[in-house]
């Protein structure tokens, strides 16, 4: 049986089950940020930047989502991820209509990204 909790009991060492995530503010609490995001083709290409102290993991669920890190361009597909380092630049630069990943972030650091253009 699974025990459903509020934030403030995950930052205590407990658990925390919930049908999805609120879709205005994801998931954050000190040791990491989880985002789920439907992807708006009109949205891209994003601005190059870094986070400064913030691993990221982007991982497709559906669709297809094009990102630039560290200089190179990379397709990722359906069930495919990208690591993004502290401080390694990146930026997203098209998504198909109807994509959607799940971005993982730790630690949870507000305001990280640096824009660097």
């Amino acid at each position: 049986m699974h025990k459903k909790g509020k934030l403030d009991d995950a930052a205590r060492g407990e658990y925390l089950v919930g049908v999805k995530l609120p879709p205005e503010s994801g998931l954050r609490c000190d040791k990491m940020q989880i985002f789920f995001n439907k992807l708006n083709p009109a949205d891209f290409p994003g601005k190059l930047h870094v986070h400064e102290k913030m691993d990221e993991v982007v991982i497709v669920l559906k669709g297809k989502f094009t990102v630039e890190m560290d200089g190179e361009r990379l397709e990722l597909r359906e069930q495919e991820y990208v690591f993004k380092a502290a401080g390694l630049p990146g930026r997203a630069l098209a998504a198909d209509s109807g994509t959607e990943v799940l971005i993982i972030k730790a630690p949870s650091v507000e305001n990280d990204a640096k824009i660097i253009d």
